[in-house]
């Protein structure tokens, strides 16, 4: 015992004396640079680097953003504007403007928002192009001054877009004007810099992105568990010096030529032979031996590290292609992150720690893999398959900011059909929810669509309807009244008589079979028709496919209507849908009507047209080529059967017998 205290006693003493001497070695440090001359010592910097920091100091600040880094919906925006809806109204156009801005402003305009009346307006876009602030570039606007636009109001109420901002070397946030108080959509916004509630972060996209026409996603195979050439790709520029150049400079020491290739090279620009290190030409070399394309379809991540700028063509490239971002950009805000959870479709990784990379993804399950590559899919085709649903995209979440009542819950953003395809319905109207809210759909309704015909012709329609069990009523459009005392009634299924498509979509039920006044069909196709459709309540079933390709001579999309087992919509004419597609179609006249609803389905659903039967012809008109501009549809060459069809067995033991009577 005396020991332990003897030691003890010897351990206390020599801390007491090492504190003791640091706090004399400080005081010594204090008392000996309070008397040396900071301003007379020698400088570790060059006298270049001294020139430039003085250049610096002399250069005048930045005018403070306080005002404008404060901006809130409460406090920069008019709501007294919105009283008329959500209307937006865009100044007319200005000289100068870009090809892709120009674009867009055509795209706004013919969407629904639109007003001419700027008094009804609740936001309002200037025509002046923003798009590029980059001074070096040719598309760059000079002496841009918002202030002097009519209704600026120091920019309440007004979208400013930007997908390019400052320039070499520090490609700054500075967009060469004030924008007051005006709403901001940006691409490659920082996080440090964006007001969440007011700002929108926007995707960078190409010119040549599709306008309007759903550019589908790349993703074919959805196997379990998802098995891929590569774990992780790269291929893209790589910068020697400069902002952006840390990261892809470092990519080399990851790249193990199997399973994940990291491809850069530094043979872009006018002066890359000036600059070049000694990897320059093995990269070049390695660079040219992979298809971008096929490299992005193959991997399961894909990389996408910022370039001169934080965000990146390659972001949307990544999730077309079905392949999971792995994105390392320090400070990004990702596109649409106030409605979109990018950590449930996306890795985030730290430049800071590179090499941790690959051990990071080994490391997910296959069933999150699974999952993060069918989401890629669905923002994909839902918020960034064209120019016109980014646009769409950005206008719904300043809306929901407004009218915060009609807002879409999270759920609805991240998950099909999304937010877009939702807009105005509750999910219980829609038959994408059918799996959490089974729905019995027991029977349909019959609308009859075009009564030029003759009344014999009506009463073949009508009499082949009203022997299916299945039908609760017809739905008729007569324009003229005095013609319902000539047309034919039936007690077996109510006839309702109408005089617009507006008025007949208020009778119709959620399952509607849509018949042209010139077709001729047995109740058994309408009923095996029927029950095909209740399995698919989402897709568009009809009887007769036909098919458009591209053609090279014309340059365009065209038609044909030659019989082929592969489709890529089907005929209207006898066909079954849900009502919610029917909403924004109710002009059944109209000579696109058969391939813009196949067109609006395939957008919702993401899935093609279903083919019921064996017929393959109608007497239809012929759809013009202008019909297929703009459209989304997908290629199909599945048949649905009854059961024993034209097998050889007893008749007895069929239930559609009638079917195999059909000459195709």
């Amino acid at each position: 015992m005396k020991t332990f205290r003897r030691y003890l006693t010897v351990f206390m003493g020599l801390v007491t004396l090492l504190l003791v001497w640091k706090c004399l070695i400080r005081v010594s440090r204090s008392y000996y640079w309070a008397r040396v001359d900071v301003n007379s010592l020698e400088s570790y910097m060059t006298k270049s680097e001294i020139l430039k920091q003085i250049v610096n100091e002399q250069r005048p600040t930045e005018k403070p953003r306080f005002e404008r880094q404060s901006c809130q919906m409460r406090t920069c925006f008019d709501f007294t504007r919105c009283q008329h809806g959500f209307k937006v109204y865009i100044y007319p156009d200005q000289p100068g403007m870009s090809s892709l801005f120009k674009k867009i402003l055509e795209i706004l305009r013919q969407s629904k928002y639109f007003t001419k009346n700027p008094d009804e307006a609740c936001l309002l876009i200037p025509s002046l192009d923003t798009l590029d602030r980059d001074t070096l570039s040719e598309n760059y606007v000079q002496n841009l001054v918002p202030q002097n636009l009519p209704y600026w109001n120091e920019g309440r109420n007004h979208l400013i877009m930007n997908m390019y901002s400052g320039t070499w070397p520090d490609y700054s946030e500075e967009l060469g004007f004030d924008p007051e108080h005006a709403l901001l959509a940006k691409a490659s916004l920082p996080s440090s810099s964006y007001r969440p509630g007011f700002d929108v972060s926007m995707p960078l996209f190409k010119e040549d992105h599709a306008s309007k026409a759903w550019n589908a996603g790349q993703l074919k195979d959805l196997t379990f568990p998802p098995k891929k050439k590569y774990v992780l790709a790269f291929k893209g520029k790589r910068y020697l010096t400069g902002i952006g150049s840390e990261t892809r400079n470092s990519l080399y020491h990851l790249h193990n030529g199997h399973d994940i290739i990291l491809l850069t090279t530094c043979k872009h620009g006018k002066d890359w032979q000036l600059y070049k290190d000694e990897r320059c030409d093995i990269d070049n070399q390695a660079y040219d031996h992979f298809d971008y394309v096929e490299l992005l379809v193959n991997s399961t991540f894909c990389l996408v590290p910022r370039g001169r700028r934080l965000g990146t063509y390659r972001f949307i490239e990544v999730l077309r292609a079905g392949c999971v971002p792995v994105v390392l950009s320090k400070d990004w805000e990702l596109p649409f992150s106030e409605v979109i959870q990018w950590r449930d479709v996306a890795v985030i990784g730290d430049e800071r720690l590179l090499l941790q990379i690959p051990m990071q993804l080994r490391s997910i399950p296959p069933e999150k893999i699974f999952e993060m590559r069918q989401m890629t899919q669905h923002l994909y085709n839902g918020y960034f398959g064209s120019i016109e649903t980014i646009l769409m995209t950005m206008l719904r979440i300043i809306r929901d900011r407004i009218f915060q009542h009609f807002a879409a819950n999270s759920l609805i953003w991240q998950y099909p059909p999304g937010a877009l395809v939702m807009d105005g319905f509750e999910p219980w109207q829609t038959p994408f929810y059918s799996y959490y809210h089974p729905t019995v759909y027991s029977n349909f309704t019959a609308l009859l669509i075009g009564t030029n015909s003759t009344l014999s012709s009506l009463r073949v329609i009508v009499k082949s309807l009203c022997e299916t069990k299945l039908i609760s009523h017809i739905v008729v459009v007569l324009s003229d009244p005095s013609k319902w005392n000539q047309f034919p009634i039936a007690n077996s299924c109510p006839l309702v008589p109408v005089r617009s498509a507006q008025e007949a979509y208020l009778h119709l039920s959620e399952s509607v079979l849509l018949v042209r006044d010139n077709v001729t069909f047995f109740a058994e196709e309408v009923d095996f028709a029927f029950q095909v459709w209740k399995e698919f309540p989402d897709q568009l079933v009809g009887f007769v496919g036909r098919r458009h390709h591209w053609s090279e001579s014309a340059h365009r999309m065209v038609y044909s209507s030659r019989v082929s087992n592969s489709f890529s919509f089907v005929l209207t004419h006898l066909s079954f849908v849900h009502k919610f597609y029917l909403k924004e179609f109710l002009n059944y006249s109209h000579p696109c009507f058969d391939v813009q609803l196949n067109s609006a389905v395939t957008r919702a659903s993401f899935k093609p047209a279903i083919k019921v039967g064996p017929r393959k012809r109608w007497k239809t008109m012929w759809i013009e080529s202008f019909c297929f501009d703009q459209i989304s549809l997908l290629p199909s060459d599945i048949r649905f059967d009854p059961t024993l069809f034209r097998d050889p067995v007893a008749n007895l033991k069929k239930r559609y017998r009638k079917m195999e009577l059909i000459r195709t």
